[in-house]
């Protein structure tokens, strides 16, 4: 992908919201009493609808950048979009919830790992642990596949969601 460059830093990172499910806190925790390197931080803002240049928004953007992990966890639906934002900075993204993911069902993600939101603590940091401990070509590989999905899969959508469908129904072999 154009532009694409490895992270600098081996952790995982997180920063967000809170969720009324408590999944977000907990995994803070988890880490908190784990010794895997990472860095999270609970906001109370939702830094949407921030203007790029917001100091929130910048240490957003820079912790994507920084961490090679990316921790995914599901907000107050099921899904999580951070997971497309791992993608877009060529970040490996660690989805902890029970989602679909785009075009899953005929595209390779074998760069992102998922995780039960109902693992228990010890399956989670185990887990945690195991991803950490990939080779340092395999990250890179992982890296640049989450980069090339947010280029060809995720960035089509948006540019025509019509063309995509179709391609997908193609891909699918189901009538178009």
């Amino acid at each position: 992908p154009s532009g694409f460059r490895m992270p600098s830093k081996r952790q995982f990172w997180f920063r967000g919201q809170r969720d009324s499910k408590g999944l977000r806190e907990r995994l803070v925790k988890i880490l908190e009493g784990s010794k895997l390197p990472s860095e999270t931080a609970l906001t109370a803002l939702w830094g949407a609808f921030l203007p790029p240049d917001d100091p929130e928004v910048q240490a957003f953007v820079a912790g994507m950048r920084e961490s090679a992990f990316i921790l995914c966890p599901a907000g107050e639906g099921q899904a999580t979009l951070r997971m497309y934002e791992a993608c877009h900075y060529g970040r490996i993204p660690v989805v902890i919830a029970d989602c679909l993911w785009m075009w899953e069902d005929v595209t390779d993600m074998s760069f992102a790992f998922r995780i039960s939101p109902q693992a228990t603590d010890e399956e989670i940091v185990k887990t945690l642990t195991d991803i950490f401990g990939i080779p340092d070509s395999e990250l890179e590989d992982r890296c640049r596949m989450a980069a090339l999905y947010f280029e060809h899969v995720v960035k089509r959508y948006f540019h025509d969601p019509t063309e995509s469908f179709l391609t997908w129904l193609k891909k699918k072999s189901l009538p178009i």
